[in-house]
C-alpha cells in the first residue's frame, strides 16, 4: 500500500466529532487547505493520465503540427477540464482514469475532499448560530489572534478558566455541527 492510499480515506474515517475538531484546529487555513488539497488530487490525476497516456516506446519528443499546437497539448487542456469536471460531479469514469486501483484513491481523494469543504461549511453555519460574544471569542481563537493568554487577560480571568470557557463554546459548536450533519445525512 503506497502513501497516497495510506493518506486518502483517513478523513472519512474520523467519526464526526473528530472531524469538527480537526476542522476547528486547521480553522485558520481553511481556505488554503481545502485549495491546497484540491490542487494535490488534480496534479496526482493528471500524472495517473500523463502515465496512462505515455506509450511505452515514448522518449518525450512532441511533434508539433503546423499551428503551433501539438496533440500532447490539446490533450493537457481537455484533461485539465476533464479533471475539473470530477470536482462538481464527483465521479471518475474510465475514460479519466483506466487502472482500477488508481480510479479508486482518486475517487477517494475527491470524496474527501469534498466531505471536507462541506463540513466547513456546516462548521461555518454552527460558528454563526453562536451568541454574539461567543461567536467573537472562538472566531478569535481559532484564526489564531488570541491565545488562551489573551482571553484570559482580557477578560480577567484565570488561564483555566479562559480554558475551560473556550471548551465549552466549542462543545456548543461540536453539537451544532453535528446536528447539521445528521440533516445532511437525511437529506441524501
Amino acid at each position: 500500500m503506497n502513501t497516497e492510499q495510506k493518506l486518502f480515506g483517513s478523513y472519512l474515517g474520523l467519526s464526526v466529532k473528530q472531524r469538527i475538531y480537526h476542522l476547528m484546529k486547521n480553522y485558520h487555513y481553511r481556505d488554503r487547505y481545502v485549495e491546497c488539497y484540491r490542487q494535490y488530487i488534480e496534479g496526482m490525476i493528471a500524472d495517473i493520465r500523463a502515465y496512462e497516456c505515455r506509450p511505452k516506446d515514448d522518449i518525450g519528443v512532441r511533434i508539433m503540427s503546423g499551428d503551433n499546437n501539438s496533440d500532447a497539448t490539446a490533450r493537457l487542456a481537455e484533461d485539465a477540464v476533464k479533471i475539473s469536471n470530477v470536482f462538481i460531479t464527483g465521479h471518475i469514469g474510465e475514460s479519466l482514469i483506466k487502472d482500477k486501483e488508481d480510479r479508486r484513491v482518486a475517487t477517494l481523494a475527491v470524496m474527501e475532499w469534498r466531505a471536507i469543504r462541506d463540513d466547513y461549511a456546516a462548521l461555518n453555519r454552527a460558528l454563526l448560530m453562536l451568541k454574539p460574544g461567543d461567536h467573537e471569542l472562538i472566531m478569535d481563537f481559532l484564526n489564531r489572534k488570541k491565545s488562551y493568554y489573551d482571553i484570559a487577560e482580557e477578560g480577567m480571568l484565570t488561564y483555566s478558566s479562559a480554558k475551560k470557557k473556550l471548551q465549552r463554546i466549542r462543545k456548543k459548536v461540536v453539537k451544532l455541527t453535528e446536528r447539521d450533519f445528521e440533516r445532511h445525512q437525511k437529506n441524501l
